[in-house]
């Protein structure tokens, strides 16, 4: 039973008993103030001096480092840090941090094993809008050149009527001229000879949904990602909306391939589109992964093995989500009087 107080003695954690399993994936839930960010602290190292026993495999949480801790777990908040620099930066920085600490030369993983991560996290589509959103490089090939060349070539024999509801297509005198490239223009103008006529998220993926055949088709796919990774940041993650910070930090944490996923309230800043995504995440991890994770939307919940309901300091309840809906306790009071904690 794990416990934990405060130094005026507030009972922060009061016997708290639960267990993950190998690959599962479990919410945990419960008003403000109940006890959830102080377990996961616990959970993750941040916490040292609470009373009772964390085993991981049957070893105890106390007698590991932060360095052990961090090698085969990862933690994704609210609010993650980025720092100044590029993606590719914030991507590796956990991999990198753990190998220095560590004393060792740093690896860097393969471009594969980059692109799983970010697809894993959702984040595919916004490295490579990153890509083609930036001018083209002066030392740019003339192979690269011919392709983004045939590549528009191959758009421009398409029905336009697929393509005229999402561009707007440039004057025949514009500074894009047949069979050249225009330096003042992004790639993704280039490729267009146009502009897209919307820039909503939803709007620009269908487009880039579209490109995407093409890019594979000329072996441009690959080169677009590695461009979109130079994409800098700035300061705190600025120039990154706040779910693209979010996915950043998730794919920073997969590409360690963690034994389990600590996240805390990664969904509550999360639209309805992107909390789907997440979702299809844990579709994808469970069995592989275990996750734990602080949730604030209720109604999001029914894709978890199982849901932990913290009240009081305690864990009240514990079952799957038509489980504890079908009791009529805690979980079910708190879903009926609103969706949110």
């Amino acid at each position: 039973d794990l416990s934990h107080a405060t130094d005026k003695r507030r009972l922060l954690l009061d016997g708290v008993h639960c267990s993950l399993g190998h690959g599962e994936a479990v919410a945990l839930v419960g008003p403000s103030g109940s006890g959830k960010s102080t377990l996961l602290k616990c959970l993750t190292g941040q916490i040292r001096g609470y009373h009772g026993d964390i085993l991981v495999n049957g070893s105890p949480l106390s007698d590991m480092s932060n360095l052990d801790i961090a090698r085969f777990s990862g933690l994704v908040s609210q609010h993650p840090y980025v720092f100044s620099g590029s993606v590719e930066d914030n991507l590796l920085y956990p991999l990198r941090s753990l190998a220095e600490t560590a004393g060792l030369p740093f690896e860097p993983p393969s471009l594969d094993d980059r692109i799983f991560a970010v697809q894993q996290a959702g984040f595919y589509i916004d490295v490579l809008h990153f890509g083609l959103s930036l001018l083209p490089d002066g030392a740019l090939s003339n192979t690269r050149v011919g392709r983004i060349l045939a590549i528009r070539e191959a758009l421009q024999a398409q029905d336009s009527r697929d393509l005229e509801d999402m561009i707007i297509f440039f004057p025949q005198d514009d500074a894009i001229k047949p069979g050249t490239i225009s330096w003042g223009h992004t790639l993704l103008e280039n490729i267009l000879c146009g502009t897209p006529r919307f820039t909503d998220p939803a709007t620009s993926e269908m487009l880039l949904q579209t490109l995407i055949p093409r890019l594979m088709e000329h072996d441009m796919l690959e080169t677009i990602f590695q461009v979109g990774m130079t994409h800098k940041v700035g300061t705190g993650g600025e120039r990154l909306s706040g779910g693209q910070r979010q996915r950043l930090a998730l794919a920073s944490v997969l590409l360690k391939r963690p034994s389990i996923l600590f996240l805390d309230e990664v969904a509550a800043v999360l639209d309805t589109r992107n909390r789907a995504r997440l979702q299809e995440l844990y579709d994808r991890l469970k069995g592989r992964c275990s996750i734990l994770s602080i949730e604030h939307h209720l109604d999001d919940l029914h894709h978890f093995d199982r849901i932990l309901v913290m009240q009081h300091a305690r864990i009240v309840e514990h079952g799957s989500y038509d489980q504890l809906m079908q009791a009529g306790g805690v979980f079910a009071q708190m879903v009926t009087g609103g969706n949110d904690v």
